[in-house]
């Protein structure tokens, strides 16, 4: 919320297409933040034993978006979810896993909005266990923190530019 605010201060005239976040950044207060006039549009993941309110009764949201294998289920109207009014939408994964999107708008493109974070997930891997190893630094100090960041961006940037713009030596006699 606090870098949310800072954005908004930096940049007053920003639009925010939409923000995404994963099973880890969700609960009441954090709903009830992006709600808020003006709303921020959100695409968050929710675990698939979350309990969701159809307007009758409190169901796991697993139970109440019943899925087709690989078919996008939206859930029809409104759901409570976390003590909020938000829409939800579904997709059984190819690992038979429910992906659960909660979303403030109608939730047409929620599921592929929230896809195309797994970018990120990818550099975060990256960053943190698959080569650079920045868990293991134990960093406490924000600036040193966010140093080391700019220069493990640009350097995974360097790299990607290498492996990307490189092209097969051809060996002429």
């Amino acid at each position: 919320m606090d870098l949310l605010d800072r954005f908004e201060e930096i940049f007053p005239d920003a639009e925010i297409a939409y923000l995404c976040g994963d099973r880890e950044f969700i609960g009441q207060e954090w709903l009830t933040y992006l709600l808020l006039t003006p709303t921020i549009p959100f695409r968050l993941r929710i675990k698939s034993n979350h309990q969701i309110h159809d307007g009758r009764r409190k169901l796991k949201a697993s139970v109440i978006l019943p899925i087709c294998k690989r078919s996008v289920r939206n859930f029809v109207g409104k759901a409570l979810g976390l003590g909020r009014s938000v829409y939800v939408s579904a997709l059984r994964l190819e690992d038979g896993e429910l992906l659960i999107v909660i979303s403030a708008t109608k939730p047409r493109d929620a599921i592929t909005d929230y896809a195309r974070r797994w970018g990120i997930e990818t550099l975060f891997g990256i960053f943190k266990t698959r080569g650079f190893c920045l868990e293991s630094t134990h960093f406490q100090d924000s600036q040193r923190l966010s140093r080391l960041l700019a220069l493990m961006s640009l350097a995974l940037c360097w790299a990607v530019k290498q492996v990307n713009g490189c092209q097969p030596a051809v060996l002429s006699r």
